[in-house]
């Protein structure tokens, strides 16, 4: 811990008053560190104070990319960490994990570790239920939309939520692809051989989060193989309760989705959705 120095000003208005005093702190690598007392006792980098406070393991509960060392410095000697976002949302990190959050003028209390717990033990497998909620929180923290389906049964689910030749295992077509129009819906078809054969744990980071930023779903098995991406899944609500108007058309895909296995929407406005067996059961 940063000891305080013994003329540090108290943190109040009459410091944050002062203009310059914003710049020395971006809210994602440079932080201010106030003691219990109120006293600002210092600038630090985040990712080298809470390595050296908590260690470079990553969070137990996966957290946006951006902010995993802001959930780090508050694993452990009670720390609370609060920022500003880039989105204009405030975010509070204890205990290791974000505990609560505001935007839109409306706070919430984040059970994090329940939800995840939720979306692990519907996935079944530890590794592949992590890589998907961490990209899910990536391109959420970036404002994109994403649909992410863990298929419990593909073959079950071919023909009936995706289109066959949506697949990546489909037989590729022998020599160059045709010419394609640039607003042919199928177009992306030509760009399955990029992914062919890979599965999510496998991909980089930034690559399955690529991949899933693209209009459509994308979907694995079990196992973690990726089936398709930026599919757009065929819609059968006739047996879902009745939808909102405010539902898009990515909420219908995903309540029909949780049919066929565990589901996470990402939405524009950074919100993360869970869905299982036709219903959603939790918003992050």
């Amino acid at each position: 811990s940063t000891p305080t120095p013994p003329d540090a000003l108290r943190y109040g208005v009459e410091l944050t008053g002062l203009k310059s005093v914003h710049r020395l702190c971006d809210g994602k690598q440079t932080l201010f560190l106030v003691d219990r007392a109120g006293r600002l006792a210092g600038i630090v980098d985040i990712g080298r104070w809470a390595a050296e406070i908590a260690g470079p393991d990553r969070p137990e509960v996966p957290c946006a990319r951006d902010y995993e060392a802001h959930a780090r410095a508050t694993r452990a000697a009670g720390h609370v960490c609060l920022v500003l976002s880039p989105n204009q949302e405030i975010k509070l990190f204890a205990g290791g994990v974000q505990a609560f959050a505001f935007a839109h003028g409306r706070g919430r209390i984040l059970d994090a570790g329940g939800m995840y717990a939720v979306w692990e033990e519907a996935v079944a497998d530890r590794g592949l239920a992590r890589t998907l909620f961490q990209a899910a929180l990536n391109l959420a923290e970036g404002r994109q939309g994403a649909l992410f389906v863990v298929l419990s049964d593909p073959s079950a689910a071919v023909g009936h939520l995706i289109a066959p030749h949506d697949l990546l295992a489909a037989e590729a077509p022998a020599g160059p692809p045709p010419e394609l129009a640039l607003r042919d819906p199928l177009a992306k078809r030509a760009l399955h051989y990029l992914a062919r054969g890979r599965d999510a744990i496998g991909l980089d980071p930034p690559v399955l989060e690529a991949l899933a930023s693209l209009d459509g779903a994308l979907a694995v098995d079990r196992s973690g193989r990726l089936l398709t991406f930026g599919a757009i899944l065929r819609h059968d609500a006739s047996d879902l309760p009745a939808l909102t108007a405010a539902e898009g058309a990515r909420t219908t895909a995903a309540l029909v989705a949780s049919r066929f296995g565990p589901v996470l929407k990402v939405s524009e406005d950074g919100v993360v959705s869970c869905f299982l067996d036709g219903a959603r059961v939790w918003d992050l």
